[in-house]
């Protein structure tokens, strides 16, 4: 048996030498994150966030009411949902909303104070074969001048791709403090 000068066998050094670099193949192998099947295109990405912006400058009052033009960002049958108390109610609960309730409602809701805004800060976007995600980070003001409520929160939305069209399915938001819980 050939012993090396540490007094170890060979064949012992080279078992340790193909066990180092089968560890390091490993390593390298799990350390590298495997690129998705299929990944949105730069267009894909561009209309998702040109859809939301105008969502957001879309989101306004005018005489009271949300602009015509809000309603126009929803699938048909497409819902709004967050954790609400609404008034006699003992504690929060989930309100699930469609679109065209919220819209009705809005003289009432966000379109009652003379300030109303909400602006993206920024947007995570996750887009496969016609389905979008996006986590909106926004900041949001409502009130009179003199007394606003200022809070901000993720507005998370799920939006599809039809007739080479996005348009959102569901938005679900969460305010992060102050505002609306």
């Amino acid at each position: 048996m050939k012993v090396n000068i540490l007094g170890k066998p060979k064949h012992m050094r080279l078992r340790r030498s193909r066990l180092i670099c089968l560890s390091l193949a490993c390593l390298l192998v799990m350390s590298s994150s495997p690129a998705p099947a299929t990944q949105a295109n730069d267009q894909d990405t561009r209309e998702v966030l040109n859809e939301i912006a105008r969502y957001y400058r879309d989101m306004s009052c005018k005489e009271g009411h949300l602009l015509p033009t809000f309603q126009a960002h929803f699938w048909s049958g497409a819902t709004i949902t967050t954790i609400w108390q609404p008034k006699g109610h003992d504690k929060p609960q989930v309100l699930v909303t469609p679109v065209q309730d919220f819209v009705l409602q809005s003289p009432a809701g966000p379109c009652s104070q003379p300030v109303f805004e909400e602006k993206m800060e920024n947007a995570e976007v996750k887009i496969h074969n016609g389905l979008a995600q996006v986590w909106a980070h926004y900041s949001a003001r409502f009130g009179k001048l003199a007394n606003l409520d200022e809070w901000s929160g993720i507005d998370a939305f799920t939006l599809l791709k039809h007739d080479s069209q996005w348009k959102i399915v569901s938005l679900v938001f969460r305010a992060d403090s102050g505002g609306p819980h």
